[in-house]
């Protein structure tokens, strides 16, 4: 049976009341002194904040292998730089852009690396935008996404980004995975303390609302104060030590609940000593009853939030992790607060006069007696009530089943943020997500250089940019998204059509020339003909040649036998050359005698002329006596000579009279007689009779060799005219077959240049292209066994339909690659897309996990604390059917109304919020239900004092509860004034479950479930 008051703390309480101004002095001190000792919670969790993505996540296993692959340092925390300008990016920017690139490669503490493409002409275009005004430079920094380190790093190099001089017009902008992480939790941090003064001003306006009272107010607010001042430095102690891992997350939950925790813990323990003041007791009584009463419950109450925020300790995913337990230690240090600072308060305020509940005005009733006929509406007909709240409920729940989770990070930040800008800045000039690109890594055991492998990597990048969503594929074979032009099938029966359609021209062209050896080829058949035909005179001309050869040499022969014979045999016809070449010598010397007594023997020949000359004339003497005279002496003279003397004389005056021109004559022969005997001796040599006969018989069975060579020269040619004859139709046909074949190639170049009909081969002297060298730097690793490609979609980057297409990719590439030389090869992806496919099913794993030891935990809490299983299991029921039905609301406003699904974070912390605290409510509800009815069931009965505890309970706890709660959600509520959708709706989903749970759960339900139940409820105990 539970006790109504727990003596421990009551003691405890009424020591602590006695020595008031001594407990308050020592949490001021410790206030202080920690944080002071300590540095500001936000600083340490800029210095130690965890890593966002679990290191086990499979796409970013993939994302750190691809690092290794490419040789590249390890690091998650992907950025791009967009620079643009509207008038074109121009040299003055380049410049930047080049100072930028060194600035960042000068910055090793933040910068991991950079990918900077603008260095070669061939890879430029892949960073450079098609309208020629906007570039990327790809930086990765270290550390991983949504660490302390990487997040500071992106703050660094936008710093450096700043420093140097910008030309005008050029926008730099750095966005990405990276940036967008940093900004989100750099949003968070700035909204915190709008959320932090938004709490407190609804806090204390609600408190006010309720007590009516500023000192009475002021102790809560003092409690939160202090709970909230203490439990930030005793996280960031835990967290600089590395025992708590912390992210910007931290600092914005753990508020949030450490304030709406201590606000109930204080209002709980004020309403507990408002009730003992009514009752009559003494200040520092009524102090110690507080507790008394109270500690149970509330230690319950933290320690049921406590275990559910610790059940996140056992998860992967960065922001459950490092939420849940700094929570768990700020709900125990509000816990610790209340307890002891709680009643510290009271009884120093208490003793002036100023923490008393407010008196009931006269005729007025009060919040009791209210809350008491809404129990005796329960206890009067329990089961309408309960069909009531489950109708009121069930179609809620039902909406919930509509939940589409959100992983739209980038509208997680305000619109505005320095990574959405460069985003939209980037949207202007470039495909869609070209900076959040998919990643397809095919791995190998060979080098993938090939010309088989890179015709597979081609029909697997095909495949991929077939599938739905995918707009564009790059890899090594399409470096710019789209084939190389020179690999296509097209492109090369386009070279071939075009040297098929030189072809052509050159033989119309050459037409002309083509007739003409037509004709030439007849001229030449005919030519060999007549050859043929003059063969056999040429052949017996040879006889005939060799005929008289022969006789010269017989000649010779002769001749040599007569000199022999002439000389006695003492010469040879050499030597009667010899004998004609010294006659030649004396008949030049008789010539240069002759000459040099010309005149002479002209004068002498006158004188013979003027004495013979008239006799010698022909034709009459007439009257001339002297010529008769001499015509008569010459005659007989002449008579007497034979005829002779006449002659002699006629000879002797003419050569007389040209002495000079027989002498040159005489001279002539002289030379033309050594000139014959030098040919006779040269041919006596050459034509020796022993060696010229045998060549005189090859020449004659020569030239019959050759009467037959000519007549198959002749069959030749005849074959050749014929043949050429044949050729201009046949060039003809040619001509009109290659004009088809032309005309085939040039349809198939323009049909097979791109898309599935274009096949891909790329020869081997290709590797050695500039371009393909480039881009072989970036696709493929270093030793060729590994290739990536990059996948460009539309649409949503995060999302169910991105992560569908992700599968997708996966499987076409899986599917190109069977049958290929790719068959075995390992095929992952990555990128912001995958990690977060990825992220979703240990998202899903955490929330399982979570819910099954925060509900255990929960649910052996209360078992111990009200020591029943049935109460228990009623509590977390009801806890379970008020989460999904406050999900459903979640869902109906958010996603079907305003458009926007509730982020993926949402469902699993509101889970553990929601159950932790409303679990609290319940069992507070529950215990005061078992201690009144206890207290009534000897009077009325068990029945009636079960009846009898509803009443009372609800009496006493209802606007406690109400207060409670209401400044709970009061709080939550307040997250939405951060300006960060994530937080909004968190602060919705978890608000609105609190009022569910002190309007339905805890004033209607679980009651009525009891009143059903009876006495089972208190099962296994008695009640």
């Amino acid at each position: 049976m539970a006790h109504s008051t727990s003596p421990p703390f009551h003691r405890l309480a009424a020591f602590i009341a006695r020595h008031a101004r001594w407990m308050i002095a020592a949490w001021i001190f410790a206030l202080v002194g920690l944080n002071l000792a300590v540095p500001q919670l936000e600083r340490v969790i800029a210095e130690n904040s965890a890593a966002f993505i679990p290191d086990d996540n499979e796409a970013n296993q993939a994302l750190m292998q691809m690092a290794r692959d490419f040789d590249n340092p390890e690091s998650s925390a992907i950025g791009f730089f967009v620079l643009a300008s509207e008038d074109g990016f121009d040299a003055e920017d380049r410049a930047y852009y080049e100072q930028l690139a060194q600035g960042l490669i000068d910055l090793p503490t933040h910068v991991a690396y950079i990918l900077d493409l603008q260095t070669s002409p061939e890879a430029r275009e892949l960073t450079t935008s098609s309208d020629g005004k906007a570039v990327t430079l790809m930086t990765v920094l270290n550390g991983g996404n949504g660490t302390t380190e990487a997040t500071q790093a992106t703050f660094a190099v936008r710093e450096l980004a700043d420093t140097i001089p910008r030309p005008d017009g050029l926008e730099v902008e750095f966005t990405g995975p990276v940036a967008t992480t940093s900004d989100q939790l750099h949003a968070v941090e700035r909204g915190m303390l709008i959320i932090t003064g938004v709490s407190v001003l609804l806090i204390s306006i609600a408190l006010l609302f309720a007590y009516r009272r500023i000192a009475t107010v002021a102790i809560a607010l003092a409690l939160l104060g202090v709970s909230l001042g203490t439990a930030r430095p005793v996280v960031g102690l835990l967290g600089q030590a590395g025992i708590l891992e912390m992210s910007m997350f931290t600092a914005a939950l753990m508020t949030a609940l450490v304030i709406g925790a201590a606000t109930d813990y204080a209002v709980f323990i004020i309403g507990r000593f408002h009730e003992a003041r009514r009752s009559g007791r003494t200040v520092d009584e009524a102090a110690a009853d507080a507790i008394g009463g109270i500690a149970t419950v509330i230690i319950a109450s933290g320690l049921t939030i406590a275990a559910a925020c610790m059940a996140m300790l056992f998860t992967k995913v960065g922001i459950f992790r490092t939420a849940g337990p700094p929570i768990a230690v700020g709900i125990v240090v509000s816990l610790a607060a209340a307890l002891t600072l709680g009643p510290a308060l009271l009884a120093l305020l208490g003793r002036h006069g100023r923490a008393d509940p407010r008196p009931t005005p006269p005729g007025k009733r009060g919040p009791e007696r209210r809350w008491r006929r809404t129990g005796a509406r329960v206890v009067r007909k329990p089961l309408p009530a309960f069909a009531l709240s489950v109708l009121v409920l069930a179609p809620f729940a039902l909406v919930a089943l509509t939940h589409e989770p959100n992983f739209d990070e980038f509208r997680a930040q305000p619109h505005d943020s320095e990574s959405n800008t460069g985003y939209q800045l980037a949207a202007k000039h470039f495909p869609n997500n070209e900076l959040l690109p998919e990643y397809l890594i095919v791995r190998s055991d060979h080098d993938l250089r090939t010309t088989d492998d890179l015709a597979a990597l081609e029909h697997m990048a095909r495949s991929i940019s077939e599938v739905e969503g995918v707009d564009e594929v790059r890899s090594i074979t399409r470096p710019n998204g789209t084939t190389l032009p020179e690999a296509s099938l097209g492109y090369q029966a386009g070279l071939i059509s075009d040297g098929l359609g030189t072809a052509s021209d050159r033989i119309n062209a050459d037409r002309p020339e083509v007739d003409r050896l037509v004709a030439g080829a007849s001229e030449l058949a005919r030519g060999s003909n007549e050859a043929r035909e003059r063969m056999p005179e040429l052949v017996e001309g040879t006889d005939q040649l060799i005929g008289v050869a022969r006789e010269i040499l017989d000649t010779v022969d002769a001749v040599e036998a007569a000199v022999q014979n002439a000389s006695g045999g003492t010469m040879d016809l050499y030597d009667a050359l010899a004998e004609m070449r010294v006659l030649a010598t004396g008949i030049e010397d008789v010539a240069t005698v002759i000459t040099a007594n010309s005149a002479a023997i002209r004068d002498s020949s006158e004188l013979l002329a003027t004495i013979f000359g008239p006799g010698l004339r022909s034709g009459s003497c007439g009257s001339d006596m002297h010529c008769a005279t001499v015509r008569q002496a010459l005659s007989m003279v002449d008579a007497a000579t034979g005829g002779n003397t006449a002659q002699v004389l006629r000879d002797t005056i003419e050569t007389g009279r040209d002495a000079d021109a027989a002498a040159d004559r005489m001279k002539a022969l002289s030379v033309s007689m050594r000139q014959i005997a030098n040919r006779v001796e040269g041919s006596l040599a050459m034509f020796d009779g022993g060696s010229v006969r045998p060549q005189l018989d090859q020449l004659s069975a020569g030239v019959r060799e050759l009467e037959n060579g000519v007549a198959q020269i002749a069959g030749g040619a005849n074959q050749i005219a014929d043949g050429t004859r044949e050729l201009p139709g046949t060039l003809d046909e040619l001509l009109e077959g290659l004009g088809s074949a032309t005309n085939y190639l040039d349809q198939m170049r323009a049909s097979a240049s791109t898309g599935t009909a274009s096949g891909f081969y790329l020869p081997a002297f290709a590797f050695d292209d500039p371009r393909l060298v480039t881009a072989s730097q970036f696709f493929v690793s270093p030793d060729g066994k590994t290739a990536r490609m990059i996948v460009l979609s539309n649409g949503q980057t995060l999302g169910h339909e991105a992560f569908e297409r992700i599968d997708n990719i996966k499987s076409a590439a899986r599917a190109a690659a069977a049958g290929t030389v790719l068959a075995d090869v390992d095929i992952s992806s990555t990128g912001f897309g995958s990690i977060y496919s990825d992220l979703e099913d240990e998202i899903n794993s955490d929330f399982a996990l979570v819910a099954i030891i925060a509900i255990t935990a929960v649910t052996l809490i209360l078992a111990a604390m009200l020591r029943s299983i049935v109460a228990p299991l009623v509590i977390m029921v009801w806890a379970l059917v008020s989460f999904i039905a406050t999900i459903g609301i979640g869902v109906l406003v958010w996603q079907h109304m305003l458009g926007i699904s509730l982020h993926w974070s949402v469902i699993p912390i509101a889970f553990v919020i929601l159950v932790g605290v409303g679990a609290d409510y319940s069992m507070l509800v529950i215990s005061r239900i078992r201690q009144e009815s206890a207290l009534s069931s000897s009077a009325s009965g068990p029945s009636g004092g079960l009846r009898l505890g509803v009443i009372r309970a609800l009496g006493a706890t209802g606007s406690v509860i109400t207060i409670a709660g209401i400044v709970f959600a009061v709080t939550m509520f307040a997250l939405m004034a951060g300006g960060i959708y994530l937080l909004a709706q968190l602060g919705f989903v978890v608000g609105i479950g609190m009022l569910l749970d002190i309007l339905i759960v805890r004033t209607v339900l679980v009651p009525s479930t009891l009143l059903l139940l009876g006495r089972v409820s208190w099962w296994p105990a008695r009640a």
